[in-house]
């Protein structure tokens, strides 16, 4: 069984989507979204709820995402990792810097994008710089 703590130990991740987000696969994202800390956490919500990703739930994705690039930019290397095995998931967390966030949240991950990149996130942070820059409407 899939589960955020195997999520990052594994070398090739699939991911695993329901063919659509019925009423019981929302309830269970959203309290699974309640939990999210870690980029492993993001990426198995991502594998298993993605097509819950409307309404509410698109916030609470908005809202996990930014908060982890904001306060924990030093794990950074970590969606490195995970988007370089499933580039969906890159495109998707790229997609989640939109413009719910609040000002000051864009400006810091625009400028940690710029100033504090790590070495893993070169050709990641002009991207999330960009996206915070210029937040996706939803």
């Amino acid at each position: 069984m899939l589960n955020a703590s195997t999520v990052a130990a594994q070398p090739k991740v699939r991911t695993v989507i329901p063919r659509d987000c019925s009423t019981r696969e929302a309830e269970r994202a959203d309290r699974h979204l309640d939990s999210v800390r870690r980029w492993s956490d993001v990426y198995y919500a991502f594998a298993r709820f993605e097509p819950c990703d409307d309404g509410m739930l698109a916030v609470a994705w908005s809202d996990a995402i930014v908060r982890i690039l904001a306060v924990d930019w030093q794990t950074l290397p970590t969606l490195v990792r995970l988007g370089r095995r499933d580039p969906r998931f890159e495109a998707f967390v790229l997609r989640h810097i939109d413009a719910r966030m609040f000002p000051e949240r864009a400006e810091q991950i625009a400028l940690l994008a710029r100033m504090n990149c790590p070495p893993a996130g070169r050709a990641l942070c002009p991207r999330l710089a960009a996206a915070a820059g210029n937040p996706n409407p939803r």
